[in-house]
């Protein structure tokens, strides 16, 4: 039954299966052929990596732009709501105390920071950096050169 890779290397199947050694000229066209195509398959899992790598990497930029965008806007609305409730609480229920009012402000903004910081923290899962699909590959590219490595030596000693 032949696989996917005996038909794109139809060379190695045939120079396994031969009953004596390789000759000289036939085993120098095996290990270019070899050499080649190792090649080409480390060109291919490079540009693979590259192309996750890319392709996360601009997952993450998109979303840290738009986070620190978001945190600007926030940021200002905060700002504005600050001093209107110190503004309120100092005024009126205060009797015009605005430095108590600006430290419960402050004292309760800054418990309610901590407590979304923890939420969020718990919350924010890492965005995959590993090239799943590359390491996936290149082990199985690992194993299926070792078994033809092991081949070629049957196929070499007699």
């Amino acid at each position: 039954m032949a696989t996917e890779r005996d038909e794109l290397y139809p060379g190695l199947e045939r120079a396994a299966d031969q009953d004596g050694p390789l000759d000289e000229a036939s085993f120098r066209d095996l290990l270019r052929r070899l050499a080649s195509d190792g090649r080409d398959l480390i060109r291919g899992e490079i540009e693979l990596a590259e192309r996750e790598l890319r392709a996360t990497a601009g997952r993450v930029v998109g979303a840290a732009v738009r986070l620190g965008i978001a945190a600007a806007c926030l940021a200002v609305g905060a700002l504005s709501l600050t001093a209107f409730g110190i503004i309120l609480l100092g005024g009126t229920l205060l009797g015009g105390n605005y430095w108590l009012a600006s430290l419960l402000t402050g004292l309760l903004l800054l418990a309610v920071g901590a407590l979304l910081a923890q939420s969020g923290t718990k919350r924010l899962k890492p965005e995959k950096l590993r090239p799943g699909t590359t390491l996936t590959q290149i082990r199985s590219d690992a194993q299926w050169a070792k078994q033809e490595v092991r081949e070629l030596k049957r196929g070499l000693l007699p």
